[in-house]
């Protein structure tokens, strides 16, 4: 663990050279500089429970380019305090330096790396996090050196290494094993007038014995990812996702979202998106065992200028429990404000979103003010 530590503290020390370096020079006539950043008070109670949150969260943001290196680079700290539990963060949200030319990039450092188009449920969210119910649309990053190549017809490609990150990402059940590498790669290509991407991920993980397993705590897995999103005026996508863990049961775990929005041309227009979730879990590729049928639906619809309206639920086809969520949110120059209700037909509703905090899903009234600058 603690060469994981050295490891982070040395690029951190590095990437914080590159950016005194930067603010150096600031005045050159090749750089620009920006400071941006977020502040959010965020204030909500369960109606039936004891369940509350007030919560203050600044992030403060910073971006450097320097046209003549084709070099620039952002840092975003991230500082949190909740009240009620006591808990408080102090921590980077981003920090990375990329260099870039008209066909290639390379980022290192605390990034985001997202691909896919699903919006409820997302089985390519492999490196990120993602809640519909988050007005911030805050999204953890991870440890990495990432590159992309875009070739001249629209296709691109991807490599990454990752390495330090000490929690279970995205989705993941398990944390990667300590001082090991992971790395991946994608192709993008265009297909029918949309696009088609096939994913790989390789890594190594430990269970910290949270389960009885033969000889060491230190597993290979595999993911294999195939997407593709199309605009046909209606739009249509797909996420597909098979994930192979050696010994650990299951063996396998296969998940596909499908799923397609319109805008209605009623008013203002209103917005439905829509998707099906499907997940096996089997020792067997070919099996079909332990799955899970989940479906969404979300609307939402522009009041004026400033005002906007947006619910979305989401159903568990078996056992017709739902999950559902409104809210409603006016935006001024600097200033949004979201107030938003969800709640459950079922105590025994489980969220298949590893992001979703369940004390905030049943009967819960929660206010968010966010103050941009």
């Amino acid at each position: 663990m603690r060469c994981k530590n050295y490891f982070k503290e040395i690029l951190i020390v590095f990437l914080l050279i590159i950016f005194l370096i930067s603010t150096n020079f600031l005045n050159a006539q090749t750089q620009s500089g920006e400071m941006y950043g977020k502040i959010s008070l965020t204030a909500g109670k369960s109606i039936d429970k004891s369940n509350s949150i007030l919560a203050l969260r600044f992030l403060p943001s910073l971006r450097i380019i320097d046209k003549k290196y084709l070099l620039d680079f952002e840092t975003t700290g991230n500082v949190y305090y909740n009240t009620d539990v006591h808990t408080s963060t102090y921590d980077f949200y981003r920090l990375w330096l990329r260099f870039s030319t008209s066909q290639f990039e390379t980022r290192l450092g605390l990034q985001k790396i997202n691909f896919g188009q699903a919006f409820l449920f997302r089985p390519l969210m492999w490196f990120s996090s993602s809640n519909p119910q988050d007005p911030l649309g805050l999204s953890e990053g991870v440890w990495a050196m990432r590159m992309r190549y875009y070739f001249l017809n629209n296709a691109n490609i991807w490599a990454w290494v990752l390495y330090g990150n000490d929690e279970p990402k995205g989705m993941e059940m398990f944390a990667t094993k300590d001082n090991t590498v992971e790395y991946g790669g994608r192709i993008q290509v265009p297909v029918f007038g949309g696009e088609l991407g096939l994913s790989y991920h390789n890594r190594f993980y430990e269970t910290n014995f949270q389960f009885v397993l033969p000889e060491n705590d230190n597993y290979q897995q595999n993911k294999f990812g195939l997407d593709g999103k199309w605009d046909f005026g209606v739009g249509l996508w797909f996420e597909a996702l098979a994930i192979n863990s050696e010994n650990h049961l299951p063996k396998w775990q296969e998940m596909i979202t499908v799923g397609s929005d319109y805008t209605i041309p009623i008013g203002n227009g209103l917005h439905i998106l829509g998707e099906y979730f499907y997940m096996n879990m089997t020792d067997d590729f070919l099996q079909i065992n332990n799955d899970v049928n989940f479906a969404g639906l979300s609307l939402d619809y522009p009041i004026g200028l400033f005002d906007m309206i947006n619910g979305f639920v989401y159903c568990d086809l078996e056992n017709m429990e739902f999950f559902n969520y409104l809210s409603w949110q006016k935006t001024f120059d600097q200033v949004s404000v979201n107030l938003s209700y969800s709640w459950l037909t079922s105590e025994n509703f489980s969220s298949i979103n590893a992001n979703q905090d369940m004390s905030t899903l049943d009967n819960f009234v929660k206010l968010m003010i966010i103050y941009n600058y």
